[in-house]
């Protein structure tokens, strides 16, 4: 394509977006909330991302150069990627909608294992832990495990850590849990009538059915 072909006029109800802004982008993917309006205008401004027109590569007085065909290409598969995740791709999440914040407690019976555990995601959902602490009173020190499971494998973080009296185990990081997984912290023989607490805390998504 030309140059004088890339050549547009500047016209004022004509938004322009700067090619290089794109094709390097200033921003880390990131996980968004975006309300019902929210996404119903960006489908619309969706429309007008694959015209050639909507992009600058170089200003000029009085006019300015469109992407050359390498980069337009690349832009409108950029493009097209966002306009299938905004028209309700099924294997999108939508986002944040709610927080996770719980404790669980258990009194060991002298058995190997004492655990408590989150709640279990339930079918439509896809949860995020972000920290989860475990304490326990017994003041001989134990092996403990946080470790975030499903009924069938483990699908994130496991390590073993120590714990006093004084000391609680804390992970921070992203466990990432689907439907029917939870997070379990559990300490290994405890003293029969001490406690074990876990606390957990995340936050929700919605997927699209």
């Amino acid at each position: 394509m030309s140059e004088s072909e890339r050549r547009f006029r500047y016209v004022s109800d004509r938004v322009l977006v700067d090619a290089g802004r794109i094709l390097d982008p200033q921003f880390d993917d990131a996980l968004v909330y975006l309300t019902g309006a929210q996404v119903e205008m960006l489908r619309n401004v969706s429309q007008y991302l694959d015209r050639r027109q909507t992009y600058v590569t170089n200003y000029g007085p009085g006019y300015y150069l469109c992407p050359a065909d390498e980069d337009f290409d690349t832009i409108l598969a950029i493009a097209a990627d966002l306009e299938e995740t905004l028209m309700g791709n099924p294997n999108t999440i939508w986002g944040y909608f709610d927080r996770v914040a719980e404790t669980d407690f258990a009194i060991s019976t002298g058995d190997a294992l004492t655990v408590v555990e989150s709640t279990h995601v339930p079918a439509g959902e896809v949860w995020v832990m972000n920290v989860v602490q475990s304490f326990h009173s017994d003041a001989t020190p134990r092996s403990c495990t946080i470790a975030g499971r499903s009924a069938a494998a483990a699908v994130a973080m496991n390590f073993n850590a120590a714990q006093t009296e004084d000391e609680m185990l804390l992970w921070t990081g992203s466990i990432i849990l689907k439907e029917d997984d939870y997070v379990r912290c559990s300490a290994t023989n405890l003293a029969t009538g001490e406690t074990i607490i876990g606390t957990f805390w995340g936050y929700k998504m919605k997927v699209p059915e």
